[in-house]
């Protein structure tokens, strides 16, 4: 190897050391930021000078960014962080409507943006990231469920609060869980609450009269106060119920009965009572148990993720809906994003195409943690054992390189 070619390699050494003097430096200015992904500088051979006899090489950085290597999962309290546990990364858009440019974070240290997302001119709480960038989620369908799409297409801004009203439910559907007394001889009554067509809960009265000559038999009645409305059918002696004589139904038969109202103000309802599972036993007549299906309308009161990244809306009526669901966005080589500002990548020719899938569907491997973050992926240790390293090699070819220049500037005095 010719003089030049030792000036030449250990330049380039320094180079190369220097460029990963930087990546450790890099990454210990971002071991507390949530969602770094460390970056390793690694080496490979380059050709630096070829002679008949030999060839010579150099080293050359090779910079891989660890973005499929998962970080600490740790608790903040925040109702609006969320992480990633597995694989995947959120989907952001660059503009608040979604009509941006794609980028994609680990960085689930969300926080919330007074938006007009709807174009109603209402603002509502937009969930964002540090940049401002919108995050992107699956709008719930009308009954609840989601559909999951593959692409980014479909996916909206996410929207955490809003001044949404969950609207009231008129009860048509009640089932009742109870004990009528087997040795009384009285009407045993039972109230009802029902939600009337206004949305406002008032009492339907359900009435078990004995019969006085057949046993285990009961004729059932209903009835209300005047002043909420009237019960049109069915008529007083037109639901005749007879148990066994253990004190259960007989099986086989469905113990169901439409209750026509017509309420004060002449709007109407049917309630259907599910009565399957009374029972006529030797002890007190009591109420076991009651669920029926209506409702009052309810103002928002908060919202919650849960471990499948959907997005509750809990209002104050007691109805809990899904609103949003959290997908996540899997690159055949995620190592190849291009690190964009804000700690998001882009997507890249070398990475490849997002696929969009829900958590539960990357092959059960992506779980999210609420009022949680992921931090950073570095290792202190591993990064001033590097120093080390880096700095030794640094050290060694920069005598190498001291010495070549002394040798040229002897042979150059040998000249003279």
């Amino acid at each position: 190897m010719s003089l030049w070619g030792v000036l030449s390699n250990s330049a380039q050494a320094m180079m190369a050391q220097t460029t990963g003097l930087g990546t450790i430096s890099e990454n210990i200015a971002n071991i507390s930021t949530n969602g770094f992904k460390k970056v390793d500088a690694g080496f490979k051979t380059l050709l630096s000078e070829s002679t008949v006899q030999h060839d010579f090489f150099t080293a050359k950085p090779a910079l891989t960014r660890r973005v499929d290597v998962q970080g600490q999962v740790l608790s903040t309290g925040n109702s609006y962080d969320l992480a990633i546990n597995g694989r995947g990364l959120f989907i952001l858009n660059t503009e608040l409507d979604g009509t941006g440019q794609s980028r994609y974070t680990r960085d689930g240290g969300f926080h919330t943006l007074a938006n007009d997302v709807t174009g109603d001119g209402t603002k509502d709480s937009q969930l964002v990231t540090k940049e401002g960038y919108a995050v992107m989620g699956i709008a719930a369908n009308t009954d609840g469920t989601f559909t999951a799409p593959t692409t980014e297409t479909g996916l909206v801004p996410v929207v955490v609060r809003d001044e949404s009203v969950n609207s009231g439910v008129a009860t048509s559907e009640l089932t009742i869980r109870a004990n009528v007394d087997a040795a009384t001889t009285d009407t045993q009554p039972f109230s009802l609450p029902v939600y009337n067509s206004s949305f406002v809960t008032k009492n339907l009265s359900m009435q078990w009269e004995p019969s006085t000559t057949t046993p285990n038999e009961w004729t059932l009645t209903f009835d209300m106060a005047a002043a909420d409305g009237t019960v049109t059918s069915p008529a007083a002696s037109a639901t005749t119920v007879t148990f066994n004589s253990d004190g259960e139904l007989p099986s086989g038969t469905t113990y169901t009965v439409p209750v026509a109202i017509t309420w004060a103000d002449a709007s109407t309802s049917t309630v259907t009572i599910d009565y399957s599972e009374m029972q006529q036993l030797a002890k007190p007549s009591n109420l076991q148990s009651l669920s029926q299906n209506g409702h009052a309308a309810g103002q928002l009161q908060s919202t919650y993720f849960d471990e499948k990244g959907i997005l509750y809306y809990s209002y104050s009526n007691g109805v809990i809906t899904p609103k949003y669901q959290i997908p996540v966005a899997t690159f055949p080589a995620p190592n190849h994003l291009t690190h964009m500002n804000g700690n998001t990548y882009a997507e890249s020719p070398e990475s490849g195409s997002s696929t969009v899938a829900t958590g539960a569907a990357v092959g059960g491997l992506t779980r999210f943690e609420p009022n949680s973050v992921e931090i950073s992926n570095v290792d202190i240790g591993d990064e001033f054992t590097r120093m080390m390293i880096t700095q030794k090699a640094y050290s060694m070819a920069a005598t190498v390189f001291k010495t070549g220049d002394e040798m040229v500037q002897v042979g150059r005095d040998l000249i003279r």
